[in-house]
């Protein structure tokens, strides 16, 4: 999982637990005496610590949006393999040219992320594919990924393709490894 996609999930589930949290208060606040009284004592009397606290809130906020724009930042690899280094920029451009053929007419998005020891993993985000078709296509991706890499930027080292589908059901999120490079 990427930096990024870990900070927004936290940010959400934050945002979520807050929300349901302060709306389940606010609502039972007409309903249960001492959740009304306990409002009015906080209103009341202590305004200036209701203030630092609405300060404090702020400060976070500001810093969530500020590690957002840090994580947003592209960042460019060189991957050095066997004396031939190969630039991640280059690899994503093959492979997005590649599942571009498979989806002509559909827009297919395409990452390359460098993992530890050389290693590559190429992520995909492709339109829906019916389960029937989904392996045969794969197949046949993996395939044409894997004489591409080679022949165009000498990688033979193995690689992952992570891909996703269009769909959020949990069958439509398939990760592969290529053995046969």
């Amino acid at each position: 999982m990427k930096k990024q996609q870990l900070l927004n999930s936290l940010v959400g589930l934050l945002l979520g637990f807050f929300m349901l949290a302060s709306g389940a208060f606010f609502f039972l606040t007409r309903y249960v005496l001492s959740f009304e009284l306990a409002l009015r004592s906080l209103v009341l009397n202590h305004l200036h610590a209701l203030s630092n606290s609405g300060l404090i809130v702020f400060f976070c906020g500001c810093l969530f949006l500020f590690l957002l724009a840090r994580l947003n930042r592209r960042t460019y690899l060189l991957l050095k393999m066997g004396g031939v280094s190969v630039e991640d920029r280059l690899i994503a451009h093959f492979a997005q040219k590649n599942l571009q053929k498979f989806f002509p007419d559909q827009l297919v998005e395409c990452e390359v992320v460098a993992r530890a020891k050389g290693k590559i993993e190429i992520l995909a985000n492709l339109p829906y594919l019916a389960n029937h078709k989904k392996e045969h296509i794969l197949t046949e991706i993996e395939r044409v990924l894997v004489s591409t890499l080679r022949k165009q930027c000498q990688y033979e080292k193995d690689f992952l393709f992570n891909v996703s589908f269009s769909t959020a059901t949990s069958e439509d999120h398939l990760s592969l490894s290529s053995d046969n490079v």
